[in-house]
């Protein structure tokens, strides 16, 4: 097991998610008139050598040019991000991690309230957190990680490991939204997380 820089433990082989969202509660996953497009929120800087595998994965996805994605990208999350998120009921984050399973991670991600005490950069869990409070929403959000290896010092040209695992992420979320923006991926790892909570 690896923990991601978000606290979220789970591989790209056997994804482990967060805790899902409880049947019972009313909140939608998205603002009215909220959009069906699936926003793609990746952040790093890319000029700190692997810290820019988020960014790139958006760049190169966009040149896909893929119907239904809304792509968006930043040097880290910010409480301005929390509008952007409530206008979409599905969310896929992207950064970079530098630890962890190869060739990247995935995790359902359910919101915080613990803001921390700057809200210059957020987390994906407290950004959530802070949509819900804001707009009562709730999108559905899963964390994209991709293993990065090479992070002090600077420069754009990711590692030839960090490239290896940009194309196979980049593949990854290519197939999944054009099967269906997700949706799939969630409902399974939201049944494993339902499944781990009966088994407390």
């Amino acid at each position: 097991m690896s923990e991601t820089q978000d606290g979220m433990v789970t591989s790209a082989k056997k994804p482990q998610p967060g805790r899902a969202t409880p049947a019972s509660e009313k909140l939608r996953t998205g603002a009215k008139g909220a959009t069906d497009t699936v926003l793609v929120l990746a952040w790093g800087n890319p000029s700190r050598l692997d810290d820019g595998l988020g960014p790139e994965l958006a760049r190169r996805l966009e040149a896909l040019d893929l119907p239904g994605v809304k792509i968006e990208t930043g040097f880290q999350l910010s409480v301005e991000d929390s509008w952007l998120v409530s206008q979409h009921a599905r969310v896929l984050f992207v950064d970079a991690l530098s630890e962890g399973d190869e060739p990247y991670m995935v995790a359902v991600v359910a919101p915080s309230r613990k803001l921390p005490f700057s809200t210059h950069s957020l987390k994906p869990d407290g950004l959530l957190g802070l949509t819900e409070e804001l707009f009562q929403v709730r999108p559905k959000a899963l964390l994209l990680g991709i293993r990065g290896y090479l992070f002090s010092g600077f420069g754009s040209e990711l590692s030839p490991e960090a490239e290896r695992n940009l194309l196979t992420s980049l593949e990854f979320v290519r197939s999944q939204l054009l099967a269906g923006g997700f949706d799939g991926i969630f409902s399974k790892l939201e049944c494993r997380s339902e499944a781990g909570d009966d088994q407390k």
